[in-house]
């Protein structure tokens, strides 16, 4: 006689499959009150540590304020550094569900370096959202010191009433089929920069393939101090 397993153990059996990352409900992370300046300029340092999280190589951090989101990615390593720095002719993705899901209900999309007259610059495009384009702030730094991603974020793109928890996730898009790297920032090796092989991009560890930058992190906003 076949038996057949219940629909609870089969879901308990799904969840202990799953790998550490945990794709069934992702990390977590608390969003902090922000209580002094943070300059959207690519550089991490006034963020606390005790703020931070850490997932696929990539350090997370969270805060806002009556108005604004604020949000950090920070790749920990070269290979994940230059994709945010566009060195593969990347965009790079920012997006929020407020429904604590996985759908990009908004996208913010930061496109590849594309050299003007006044030197390289990203374009920024919204999609999904409704807010002033100047009340949004995006950036990247530079790939040779942290190359960290800051963005502020109005929080009326998430609708009213304002959620309690949204996702806030991150993705690269896939290398372009014929790189053109950015020169080397000074103090970086033109190594790092890699070469196309064989479909493979040559990463920060001599040939070792790089895994494209995709990670999220579901957030519980920070309410207002009491009084």
């Amino acid at each position: 006689m076949r038996t057949f397993a219940s629909p609870a153990a089969l879901l308990a059996a799904l969840l202990l499959a799953a790998p550490a990352r945990g794709w069934w409900f992702g990390p977590r992370a608390k969003s902090h009150w922000r209580r002094q300046a943070i300059w959207v300029d690519g550089d991490p340092d006034e963020w606390p540590e005790s703020w931070r999280g850490d997932d696929n190589d990539i350090a997370f951090a969270f805060a806002n304020d009556a108005d604004y989101l604020y949000v950090l990615f920070a790749p920990r390593s070269p290979s994940t550094r230059l994709q945010f720095g566009g060195a593969y002719e990347q965009d790079l993705e920012l997006w929020l569900d407020p429904k604590a899901g996985l759908a990009r209900r908004v996208l913010l999309t930061l496109g590849a370096p594309k050299r003007e007259a006044a030197g390289w610059a990203r374009s920024l495009r919204l999609s999904g959202g409704q807010a002033a384009a100047g009340a949004i702030q995006m950036q990247v730094g530079r790939v040779d010191l942290h190359g960290a991603l800051e963005a502020r974020l109005p929080l009326a793109l998430l609708g009213l009433p304002l959620p309690r928890r949204i996702t806030v996730g991150i993705q690269a898009s896939k290398p372009a089929k014929t790189p053109a790297p950015l020169p080397a920032p000074q103090g970086v090796s033109s190594e790092l920069l890699g070469t196309e092989d064989s479909g493979q991009h040559r990463g920060a560890r001599g040939g070792e393939p790089f895994v494209l930058v995709r990670t999220w992190a579901r957030v519980t906003l920070a309410r207002p101090p009491k009084k």
